[in-house]
């Protein structure tokens, strides 16, 4: 995202986080050679971060004993030879933005529009006109261990997270969320509501399908009602609103492209109140509509604390508490209910079409949403009059068993959990030890356990205790949803910078089922102004599997705890094993999973290579004396080291893979070959004997 320097925009901050493995990762911007990748070694269990930083004259950012100030100058980064380190801007990530830097009077790094002025992009007459720009970044592992990322606007004027949703923020169809609650602050010209798009191949071609009548953004064609452009890997593309206004919003536009793309929405600066003048970047990555669900629950971020119905932020005044959903079909028609209650219009069901959208606010603990078409829920929720949002995960095949993320700021921080009641049901009357743990990596490498004071009892100040969600219409006791609040003030709690993990214990008694997940979120606030995020996962079903295992072993095939059904490439009509998180099979090739009546992503194939080493000497024989014995197999496609034996002896001469020899009369050979190979790391031997026995001479 893209926010104004008027109000504040530095440091950019992308927070790694590594699970069970170390991972080596790289941050890259594929379209820009002139951006040195970034390495880093994340060790298991912690975060660390990379921090982009806004350079030039007359700035706002810290100064060197940490205070956040204005007229600021910092040089921009340079290596030896004079080239900038863009891969310390801020401005080298930030899709079009109007804010030049600038040194010694002069313009190091321009706009990346044709021309502003007014505080608005000028010579943009058409979508030819709206730049191509080569933005785009990549993080990956590059070990293939698990990692968690999100970006933050760190500073504490104008914060938000935009939680990165790997690959399920990869799709072909996009359908933009908004809100029309909140206009941008006119006291920030160039604040608005944008779109950012990034290719992820080459020759990309975007179709941007939107309404003539209702939508309104630079570079918006003058007939026509869709439009379209040709990107390349790491490329971006932008929409960019035309106006401040609250009813400017580009929420229902529709994008199609024809190879994967990733899609992050923000509003700049949109103000609450207008008796109270506070503004706040909002936004958050997108998913794909094929990742959308039909079933939500919205989560009251301070429910059953102190701060439940208002935020004391005045000594005479109590700011109130706003939460909102806005609720976008993807299909039609769609009918929405709330809390088992369909919408109305007049006495009948309300039928949505795609485009259109409803707004509900979150009462009691959370709101439990059903729809019969998938839907995309975006959440708008304030603190003090300042604002942060996300898109929520539907219920369906989403949720996490393991979640990392930092307190930024030392002053009001929420904390909300929502799990189903089999994963929490012996601590609901504190009668057993949580099923949760808690705990923060120390910069020594120590681990701290801030498990007790994480879950605690309710008490209506700092903690929600666990709550029923009502009105779900779900009997089972077990598979009913709960929401859990805690609050902490500041000095409370964890310090700010450390990379906590919520997750299930692993002995944990009562959560070991298929589904157990949870989702969480966080409230970051500082008192001038706030963040949310939700740190849920967005599961695609994943398949687990080695690429090669030793022969006569089997091979365990794990989902990431879906049920689900399994293919092999031998019948890919028939399941061979069906409503499994978990099979073991013996043949090499190519396995994949399909979740019947789910909105799940079935999962990418995963292929066994080998099984190695396999090899067959073939059945015992008899022979003639003088037979020539020829013995072998072929050579396996992979390094091995091959040892033949005669009757107990060595063999030294010959190639590797084969033997022979002429027979003798009345003889037996027991010949034995064993085999020793590595392949991905995995180490296996296998042999096999054949027994030859040669009779008398022929008279």
């Amino acid at each position: 995202p893209e926010t104004t320097r008027q109000h504040a925009k530095t440091p950019g901050i992308l927070r790694v986080t590594a699970f069970d493995q170390t991972a080596q990762v790289r941050i890259s911007q594929p379209a820009n050679p002139d951006f040195h990748p970034i390495e880093l070694t994340v060790p298991a269990g912690t975060q660390q971060k990379v921090e982009f930083h806004d350079y030039g004259q007359n700035i706002k950012g810290y100064n060197s004993a940490g205070e956040w100030v204005e007229g600021l100058n910092v040089a921009p980064p340079r290596r030896g030879d004079g080239s900038l380190e863009l891969e310390k801007m801020l401005w080298a990530i930030e899709n079009a933005t109007l804010d030049p830097v600038t040194w010694g009077g002069s313009t190091v790094l321009n706009h990346d529009w044709p021309g502003i002025a007014s505080n608005e992009p000028t010579g943009v007459n058409g979508p030819g006109d709206i730049p191509i720009l080569n933005k785009g970044l990549l993080i990956e592992s590059t070990n293939g261990a698990d990692i968690s990322v999100y970006y933050e606007v760190a500073n504490p004027r104008n914060p938000e997270r935009f939680n990165m949703k790997g690959r399920n923020a990869l799709g072909r169809e996009f359908l933009i969320p908004s809100q029309n609650r909140f206009m941008n602050y006119s006291g920030m010209r160039t604040a608005r509501e944008k779109v950012d798009i990034v290719a992820t191949q080459d020759g990309t071609t975007l179709t941007i399908n939107f309404d003539p009548k209702t939508h309104n953004f630079v570079g918006k064609p003058s007939s026509g009602s869709s439009f379209s452009v040709t990107l390349n890997r790491g490329e971006t593309f932008v929409l960019r609103s035309n106006s401040q206004e609250r009813a400017a919003h580009l929420g229902g536009i529709f994008v199609e492209a024809d190879k994967d793309i990733a899609i992050t929405i923000s509003d700049d600066s949109i103000i609450q109140s207008t008796s109270r003048i506070h503004y706040d970047l909002t936004g958050d990555q997108l998913i794909p509509v094929n990742i959308a669900g039909t079933t939500y629950i919205a989560v009251h971020p301070s429910h059953g604390t102190r701060f439940q119905s208002g935020y004391t932020k005045y000594e005479t005044e109590t700011a109130s508490v706003s939460n909102q959903v806005f609720i976008w079909p993807v299909g039609d028609p769609t009918v929405i209910k709330i809390n088992g209650e369909a919408v109305k219009a007049g006495r009948e069901e309300k039928m949505f079409s795609k485009g259109q959208f409803h707004v509900e606010q979150i009462s009691e603990n959370g709101i439990y949403i059903e729809t019969n078409q998938p839907v995309i829920v975006y959440q708008v929720s304030s603190y003090s009059y300042e604002l942060g949002s996300a898109v929520l995960p539907a219920l369906e095949c989403t949720g996490s068993r393991s979640v990392s993320f930092a307190r930024v700021y030392d002053e009001n921080f929420f904390i909300q959990i929502l799990t189903k009641n089999k994963n929490i049901k012996n601590i609901l009357n504190e009668s057993g030890p949580s099923n949760f743990q808690a705990y923060y990596q120390t910069e020594g490498g120590g681990t701290v356990d801030v498990t007790n004071q994480l879950f605690t009892k309710a008490d209506g100040k700092t903690s929600s205790g666990w709550q029923l969600v009502k009105n779900t219409g779900i009997t089972d006791g077990d598979e009913q949803w709960y929401t859990y609040v805690k609050y902490f003030a500041s000095g409370q709690g964890f310090p700010t910078g450390v990379p906590v993990t919520v997750k299930f214990r692993d002995n944990a008694d009562n959560a070991i089922f298929s589904d157990e997940l949870f989702h969480l979120s966080v409230l970051d606030a500082n008192g001038a102004s706030m963040s949310y995020g939700y740190f849920s996962a967005y599961n695609s079903v994943a398949i687990s599997a080695p690429a090669a295992a030793c022969v006569g072993n089997d091979i365990e095939l794990r989902t990431n705890g879906v049920l689900a059904d399994w293919y092999h490439e031998s019948d890919p009509i028939t399941p061979f094993e069906e409503s499994a998180a978990e099979v073991h099979v013996t043949n090499p090739g190519t396995y994949w999973v399909l979740i019947p009546n789910s909105s799940c992503q079935s999962s990418d194939p995963v292929t066994i290579d080998y099984i190695i080493p396999d090899f067959d000497l073939g059945d015992d024989f008899k022979a003639c004396p003088d037979d020539l014995i020829e013995l072998g197999i072929d050579e396996l496609p992979y390094h091995a080291d091959y040892t033949w034996t005669v009757n107990g002896t060595k063999v030294t001469e010959g190639d590797p893979w084969s033997h022979s020899f002429t027979a003798a009369a009345n003889s037996s050979y027991t010949i034995r070959l064993t085999v020793s190979a590595e392949l991905y790391g995995i180490v296996c031997e296998h042999s096999d004997e054949i027994v030859i026995t040669v009779g008398p001479e022929p008279f």
